[in-house]
């Protein structure tokens, strides 16, 4: 039976800025880690990128499509579904310092938003993309239907907290869509070592790790990618790795 994970480790060791310490997280266990804020450059070219690139088909699907433009700067140069080395942000010491704070003085807040209004949530997380002085808290939601004033407390209570409207899909229906296209993943990517929703970039997106005898992906994934993405429904980035790993 092959080893099926959550890559929330993997996905936070790449986003180290944008996440809280272990030491942080509440014992509530469905409270969601912090993902990272979109990278300020597009990548450069990535060593052993193919030649012929052929980028996947626009997908009629208008959600779709506005998806994966959202997850178009995490993907790496001219390879179709296969994530950045490096998803961080270039963020300072005082950056990352002022978003682990944040993190931390939001628990409380973040549990009283997901008892009230969990089915809408894509994401919670702090924003320190403009300065650490110019924080925010940001909160991700389906629909338009607005959702009270809420306030920070604690070191964070100068942090404003900016709600989003409108997000396609919450973190739960994200991971609905994952759930019931696991058969067709399991036939198209045998090799799979585990997977994980992130709601983090983008407008959401499913992380998969993916065992290579060489560490790299095949040379062409142009339709492959097609048919990840049309199985489950969302954008999907693979990430290759020589490990093998299995039940003992």
């Amino acid at each position: 039976m092959r080893l099926v994970f959550l890559l929330s480790l993997l996905l936070a060791a790449w986003a180290d800025g944008g996440r809280q310490p272990a030491s942080d997280r509440t014992a509530d266990a469905q409270a969601p880690a912090a993902p990272a804020v979109p990278p300020r450059a597009r990548p450069s070219p990535v060593a052993g990128a193919y030649s012929g690139f052929a980028p996947p088909r626009v997908p009629e699907d208008s959600v779709l499509s506005r998806m994966l433009a959202a997850i178009a700067p995490f993907q790496a140069h001219q390879q179709p579904c296969i994530a950045r080395k490096e998803l961080g942000p270039d963020h300072s010491i005082e950056q990352r310092r002022r978003s682990k704070v944040i993190w931390s003085d939001s628990i409380e807040l973040q549990n009283r938003i997901r008892a009230a209004h969990g089915s809408r949530i894509l994401v919670m997380t702090p924003d320190v993309s403009a300065g650490a002085d110019k924080a925010r808290f940001l909160v991700k939601v389906t629909g338009h239907d607005p959702l009270p004033a809420y306030r920070l407390g604690g070191r964070a209570r100068d942090v404003p907290v900016v709600v989003e409207y409108g997000m396609p899909y919450s973190a739960d229906q994200l991971r609905q869509k994952v759930s019931a296209a696991h058969a067709g993943l399991m036939r198209l990517l045998p090799d799979a070592q585990g997977w994980g929703v992130s709601e983090g970039y983008g407008l959401g997106a499913l992380f998969i790790h993916v065992y290579s005898p060489t560490g790299q992906p095949p040379p062409n994934l142009t339709r492959l990618c097609e048919q990840l993405r049309e199985a489950v429904g969302m954008p999907v980035l693979l990430s290759y790795t020589t490990g093998r790993m299995s039940l003992q």
